[in-house]
């Protein structure tokens, strides 16, 4: 089976740019339904370090806009494989009641 979905990244910049007013990570979050706060700033960061989206700080708070104008990438994916194996949790260490 080959089941594609979109990344996190191009959710973001598609809400971003469907929105195409200034927003928060909050509205960004109700925006693309399911991606977490991490996954969201971990995208607006990416997005910003190749200039697709900038920030402006007013009152402590980012507020994000598109700009796909300036967009730098050379290759854009826009849906990825999801893996088809979760990772690994790491073992719980088990306490050593040995007393000397």
């Amino acid at each position: 089976m080959n089941n594609k979905e979109p990344t996190r990244t191009s959710l973001v910049l598609e809400a971003l740019s469907a929105m195409d007013d200034l927003v928060t990570v909050k509205q960004l979050r109700a925006a693309t339904f399911g991606l977490t706060a991490h996954d969201v700033i971990n995208s607006l960061c990416y997005l910003r370090k190749i200039k697709a989206v900038d920030c402006l700080s007013e009152g402590g708070e980012l507020w994000w806009m598109a700009t796909v104008i300036n967009d730098q990438r050379i290759r854009k994916i826009e849906e990825r494989t999801p893996e088809s194996k979760p990772r690994r949790k790491p073992k719980k260490r088990e306490k050593n009641n040995t007393t000397t």
